[in-house]
């Protein structure tokens, strides 16, 4: 769970948002549907317990060499809020 303080502009108050995030590997141009490998940003299949303040995804590894990316979604579905710059392995 990744949470995040905002300024409500009109009201001038902070609200806490809290998203369940899940971090994705893929192969180049692949569709968001079709991922190799998966993992919640606390590094498990588990969902975590606690808000996170900073995540890496140490959960998985390229299968094969080829081109990847690592694509982050919120709340456990396919609303991707991020997208990494294309990984080459050799």
């Amino acid at each position: 769970m990744v949470c995040e303080r905002r300024l409500d502009p009109p009201r001038h108050q902070q609200h806490h948002y809290c998203a369940l995030k899940v971090s994705r590997l893929y192969r180049e141009g692949s569709d968001d549907t079709a991922y190799l490998a998966w993992c919640y940003l606390n590094g498990t299949k588990s969902v975590p317990t606690t808000a996170m303040v900073n995540a890496s995804a140490p959960c998985f590894a390229a299968p094969a060499p080829g081109r990847y990316q690592g694509r982050l979604f919120s709340n456990n579905r396919h609303t991707k809020v991020a997208a990494s710059n294309t990984i080459t392995v050799p």
